[in-house]
């Protein structure tokens, strides 16, 4: 590479080494490629560090967090109700064309979910192509994923039970309440809920979940003759993440040994499963979705499982 590069590589570098990947890291030479059409694109002066090299893709060749805005007048309305510093994806050659068809869709309509106020959603601001590959603005989320945070972090430090709490209070009314909102009668909904699709933002002396994976954000938006199998998908894999939660609190002196049990009765006790069928099919109402939950989080609190932040862990 040259003496003077404009984004930083090393934190893309070392992902190769953490991570077992069938990618392969870009070469110098398409590096420095990327670096001057981008730096031109987006306007930034010669010899400025604009970004710092992160993730990549079966679809993006890199994400790349920007230090500050894009200065050339094409995105200048971007500063106004920046609510987070910005990043960079970069399509892989011939790939991402139906991502980004959806959300320069997005972006353009403010929906699904792509308003100031949808805080638990990355935000798209532009979209579009720079020689022959796509490319996307989004919201720069910091954090890592709901995934790397139950392998690694609480593997280690377990979650607390307020934050247990908090997060799955996100998870629900945050982004599965929020994102089925949009839906209509013969729409899909967002169904694909995995541990990977989440960043745990920091939020003050808090956490955030944020829904990374907007792509799947597109079945709002289309009609779907399996939207009752993404219904039944979907509340699958949510209970599976609130439980995945609900373990990574560790175990703790006085847990219910029975914990398991415990939750499924309670989700099963609360009926937020029927109403969130109903809140889909519109025969319900988004009320009855909340007093469901809130009936989840007080069988929860009054089966003891939270774990209590005065509790010895075992």
């Amino acid at each position: 590479m040259g003496v003077v590069s404009s984004i930083g590589w090393e934190g893309y570098d070392r992902l190769f080494h953490e991570i077992n990947t069938k990618h392969k890291p870009l070469e110098d030479a398409e590096r420095n490629l990327l670096e001057d059409r981008f730096q031109e694109l987006l306007g930034y002066s010669d010899g400025a560090r604009w970004g710092e090299a992160g993730g990549f893709g079966n679809e993006t060749e890199v994400v790349v967090a920007l230090s500050q805005p894009p200065p050339h007048p094409m995105f200048a309305n971007l500063v106004d109700g920046l609510r987070r510093s910005l990043a960079l994806r970069i399509f892989r050659k011939n790939k991402g064309a139906r991502t980004l068809v959806f959300q320069k869709q997005r972006m353009e309509l403010g929906r699904p979910v792509n308003g100031e106020d949808a805080l638990h959603f990355q935000r798209v601001l532009a979209a579009g192509e720079c020689h022959e590959r796509g490319y996307i603005l989004h919201e720069w989320i910091g954090g890592p994923t709901l995934e790397w945070c139950h392998r690694h972090r609480w593997s280690q430090t377990p979650l607390s039970g307020v934050e247990a709490q908090s997060l799955v209070r996100d998870l629900v009314q945050g982004v599965v309440v929020t994102a089925w909102r949009e839906a209509s009668t013969t729409s899909g909904v967002l169904w694909d809920l995995r541990d990977a699709n989440f960043v745990v933002e920091p939020a003050g002396d808090t956490h955030r979940l944020v829904l990374v994976d907007t792509g799947n954000l597109r079945h709002l938006l289309l009609e779907r003759d399996n939207r009752e199998g993404q219904i039944q998908a979907a509340l699958k894999r949510l209970k599976a993440v609130i439980l995945r939660i609900l373990g990574s609190q560790g175990a703790w002196e006085g847990q219910p040994r029975s914990w398991k049990r415990l939750f499924a009765e309670s989700w099963d006790s609360s009926l937020l499963a029927e109403g969130l069928i109903d809140f889909a099919n519109q025969v319900g109402d988004e009320q009855a979705v909340v007093d469901a939950f809130a009936r989840l989080q007080n069988a929860m609190e009054e089966q003891g499982l939270f774990r209590p932040d005065s509790a010895a862990l075992d």
